[in-house]
């Protein structure tokens, strides 16, 4: 049985790379905490909250304080705010139902998940806490406390093509140096 070996061309690396790129940035919140493992490392999460919502009652609102170490770049704060499902539920507590089991899921993947985001913008090393804050009036609160860590700062980009484009370049296509000139 023979085996066929393909290589990538252009559109399949960046294909690929798409595909790398959504698949690393989306959080695993729809796992809940039985499947990433309650935290992720460098992260800590509290202990299983007492319960925050009386039984049968309505939903109360609920506080979110996204707390940076000093000198974390402010930005950060606005994207938790817009892409952590944590977050979200501020939203959706305002009028809606939630369990609290929909609760601690969120509560238990919020690190992780914040962990995903702060890839995005280089900083792979963050150490990341949520705590519960005393309950003011019909509101409970949370606190996420964020150490985004240092950011990656990449020196140098080796890029090297393969396939049709570095046919073109090797038999001195014009156009394919241009297009190749463009990528690096």
């Amino acid at each position: 049985m023979a085996i066929e070996r393909r290589r990538l061309g252009g559109r399949g690396i960046r294909w690929l790379g798409w595909g790398l790129c959504v698949l690393g940035t989306s959080g695993c919140a729809w796992l809940g905490p039985a499947w990433t493992g309650g935290a992720s490392p460098g992260s800590t999460a509290s202990a299983p909250f007492p319960s925050p919502l009386p039984s049968g009652a309505d939903a109360p609102a609920v506080s979110l304080d996204i707390e940076l170490a000093p000198g974390a770049p402010a930005a950060l704060t606005a994207l938790l705010r817009q892409h952590l499902d944590l977050a979200r539920l501020v939203e959706l507590s305002r009028g809606q139902r939630f369990s609290e089991a929909e609760l601690e899921r969120l509560i238990g993947a919020a690190p992780a998940q914040a962990t995903s985001l702060l890839a995005t913008e280089g900083h792979f090393n963050p150490r990341i806490e949520v705590q519960r804050v005393p309950a003011v009036a019909a509101t409970f609160g949370l606190r996420l406390i964020v150490d985004p860590g240092p950011r990656a700062k990449v020196a140098s980009v080796d890029l090297a093509v393969d396939g049709p484009l570095q046919l073109a370049v090797a038999s001195g296509d014009v156009q394919a140096r241009q297009t190749l000139a463009g990528l690096r």
